[in-house]
């Protein structure tokens, strides 16, 4: 990776976790996959906010919705300084809605 490739993936990372930490905290409608699969409410958790990272991302269909017919939540799994593991459901965050904000692009898909 040169430098230039590794400066755009440290913006887009940043902005992405801001986006994501921002929604977390200001919104009720973050849950968290339990050890048996459910989701339960996921209360904001600051030192878990400042001191995780997110390894992975994606956009899907919210799974508690009977009938899901589109992408609407971020599905992101944070990493801790421990190694620890959190996964989240992020409903109304999506990376192509950050695209589709950021390019002004009418569609990102």
């Amino acid at each position: 990776m040169n430098d230039n490739d590794q400066q755009f993936r440290t913006i887009i990372t940043g902005h992405l976790k801001t986006r994501l930490m921002d929604a977390w905290r200001d919104s009720t409608d973050t849950f968290e996959r339990l050890p048996d699969g459910t989701w339960a409410p996921a209360p904001y958790d600051e030192n878990m906010a400042d001191g995780s990272t997110p390894v992975a991302w994606e956009d899907v269909a919210d799974p508690m919705d009977p009938k899901p017919d589109r992408t609407g939540c971020a599905l992101v799994t944070l990493e801790d300084a421990e190694d620890h593991h959190r996964v989240l459901l992020v409903k109304g965050v999506t990376v192509c809605e950050l695209l589709r904000d950021w390019t002004g692009y009418d569609y990102v898909d």
